[in-house]
Order: C-alpha cells, then structure tokens, then sequence
C-alpha cells in the first residue's frame, strides 16, 4: 500500500456512529483542500498496526454531498470471521494508495466511550468489545477503532466450588476431555474413508429423534431420483439434550463419529452442537436446510451480546451452504449464520414442494371436503400459530 495521505488533498471525518444489532455504521464526511480533483472509486478499510485489513466496509451513499455511511458485521469480516482483535485505524484508498486516514469530529469525542459495544457471549463469561477513542499525540483527532476479546473471572470459575474440585476440574478439562478422544476418532474414520467420503451423504439433527422436515424432504427426492445408488446416504438423528444411560450415551457418540468422519456432504436442518467444537476436514460440504421459512426470529449471531448467543467460533462458521426462502429475506439468514451473503442460496423450503405438487392438493382438497363438508364453496383461512414450551 502506498500511504499518498499529504498529496490527496483529501480529509475523512467520523461525523457519527450508530449500531444496528451487530451491524457498525460509521459516517464519514469527506472534505477536498484546495479544490483539488475528486476521486469517484473509493474503498475504506480498517487497517491494524501491521498494515493488515480487517475489514472492508460496504459504503451507502447518503443524501447529503460527500458523506457516507461505511457499514460492517462486526461478526462477519467477508470471510466467515469476526473482525479480528487489534487496533484499527480507518483509511480510505483508492486501489493500492492510501488517499486519508479518518480523524474524529470534534462534536463526537466525549460521546466515543458510548458509542462503544461489549458484546456479552458464552452465557455471560465472555465479551467481544468494540472500542472507539482518539490516539494521543496529534492535534488531528485520529479516529481509532480496538477490538478486544475478555473474559469474566467471577463467572467462568465458580468461586464457591472447593479448592481440590477446582484442581480436578481443571485437570479433567485438561487432559481428561472426551472431545479430545472424539476429535481424533473423527479424524481417523475420515482417513479410513478415503475417497468414498467425496460420495457419501450425511442427514444430521440434533434436535429431534427422527429425521424429517426440510431434511426428510431432500432425502426422499434423492432416493426419488435414484440418488440413493450413486451416493451413500447415511442419517444421524438425537436430541443432544436427552439424559441416558452412560454407555448407550457412549455408544451414539462413537457412531456419529463414524458417520461424520465418512461423510463428504452433510445436510443439517437446525444447530448442531457437536459442530461447535468439532472442526469438520475443509473438503467437507456443510449445507444447512435450516426449517425457518422466513427471518423473523432473533437468533444465532442477530441477537449476539444476549443470553445463549453463539461464541465467535461456532457450528455456523462450516456451512459451506445454507438456503432460505426467498432472495430478499437470504441477508437475515447470513446474519443468523454469521456467513457470507452468497453463501445463502434462495431455493425455497424443501418441505414445501408437496404443496405445490397438483395431484397432492388436489388429493388433499377431497379428503378436507370430506371430512369438514362445510368448507364446500367457500374460502378456507387456516391459522397455525407456532406453539412452544411444556
């Protein structure tokens, strides 16, 4: 990069900044000295000590002439990532030169410590901070952005536990983990493998006991089209939370381990925990055939800094795909997901195909009739209200 900062003519000016859940807008204001020529292609960037970018940020113009407002996921920095820690500074470029580096303006500067975020995860032991302040040593206000992990003491190791359950706590997290013993046996069966993993399919839930929705839909189409003979198609089904005997426990967990290590292509149809901690092999395709058909539910990286949020790594960071169902709600999804917006492909509910299928309604239409003969010649409005809880 080639810092051209003294022979722009140009200024950058932090007017502003507003958060809109883990979304950071900043507003700048560009300022050109000496009427010297406008530059039409602008980037901006934030940039570390190192010269290294963090980010680049999506920039939307604004009504007012030579402002704009730079936008960034703080959980998503373009590559499935949360922007780094470090400290940032906010420059403006054009290709490979540096034109200016953002300074703060002066109507701002007691309010940068609010305009901060924490971002609270791991139920509350965790925080992905965001911090604003001014360098020192310049009369120029120098914008600067820290990002910063931290850690809560007081509720990552309970204090009311005794001393010598600590020191066993401790060592069993160390050295006794059963996830280490997991990991390396997911990675043998992948070795085992071989080349059948490239043709092997994988339905995985978490949630539920039995393989069905968006993921029993696709399932029955690739064994509708004769699928089934040119791909191994495995399934996986538990809920994670159930409580059972410890070998049986032991057992299902030995079995997903096979199935997850064969498995070249893998269908998901919510979160999966085990994939929190588990780092899948990179040539494996994660596709998620998430169940909700529309992005009005607050959850994973959307609501983040809340109770139960994922932690920067998470399930989410593997999917190579995920769908939605439409175009216009795919951004909503990605920032669920905490991936790239192209990552998420506008095919449509898998479950709803059935729906659509003429003979099915027609079909379906009859048996309505027969059973409520009242519903003849008139419309029909089915309210189904989503019911949760005991």
């Amino acid at each position: 990069m080639k810092y051209l900062i003294e022979k722009s003519g140009l200024t950058a000016t932090v007017t502003n900044i507003q958060w809109e859940r883990i979304f950071l807008k900043l507003y700048v204001r560009l300022d050109y000295r000496d009427n010297k020529k406008k530059y039409d292609k602008l980037e901006y960037y934030a940039v570390d000590a190192f010269g290294k970018a963090g980010v680049k940020f999506q920039v939307i113009p604004t009504d007012m002439k030579n402002q704009y407002i730079l936008r960034v996921n703080v959980t998503n920095n373009g590559t499935n990532q949360c922007i780094p820690k470090g400290i940032y500074r906010v420059c403006v470029c054009e290709g490979e030169n540096v034109l200016a580096e953002c300074v703060t303006d002066m109507g701002i500067v007691s309010s940068l410590p609010d305009m901060s975020r924490g971002f609270l995860y791991s139920e509350l032991a965790s925080s992905y901070n965001v911090n604003f302040y001014i360098e020192d040593g310049s009369v120029e206000l120098p914008f600067r952005m820290c990002v910063a992990n931290a850690r809560n003491a007081m509720l990552t190791f309970p204090h009311n536990l005794s001393f010598p359950y600590r020191i066993k706590t401790a060592f069993v997290e160390s050295f006794g983990n059963p996830r280490v013993i997991f990991r390396k046996l997911y990675k043998l069966h992948a070795v085992l493998a071989g080349k059948r993993r490239e043709k092997t399919v994988l339905f995985l839930t978490e949630q539920s006991d039995t393989v069905k929705s968006n993921l029993k839909a696709v399932s029955d189409r690739m064994i509708e089209r004769g699928l089934d003979k040119e791909y191994r198609i495995l399934y996986s089904a538990r809920i994670y939370t159930d409580r059972k005997p410890r070998m049986k426990k032991l057992a299902e967990w030995l079995k997903l381990m096979k199935s997850l290590g064969r498995s070249g292509i893998i269908f998901m149809d919510d979160h999966a925990p085990v994939l929190d901690w588990l780092k899948l092999r990179d040539d494996t395709t994660v596709i998620q055939l998430w169940h909700a058909g529309a992005g009005f539910k607050s959850s994973g990286y959307s609501r983040w800094g809340h109770m139960y949020c994922p932690p920067p790594q998470s399930c989410h960071r593997q999917y190579r795909y995920g769908i939605s169902g439409s175009k216009r709600i795919a951004p909503f999804f990605s920032e669920v997901w905490g991936i790239n917006d192209e990552l998420v492909l506008p095919t449509g509910m898998p479950r709803m195909d059935e729906y659509l299928d003429e003979e099915n309604r027609r079909r379906k239409t009859e048996e309505l009739y027969e059973k409520y003969p009242m519903c003849k010649g008139k419309k029909v409005i089915l309210f189904a209200p989503t019911y949760r809880g005991n």
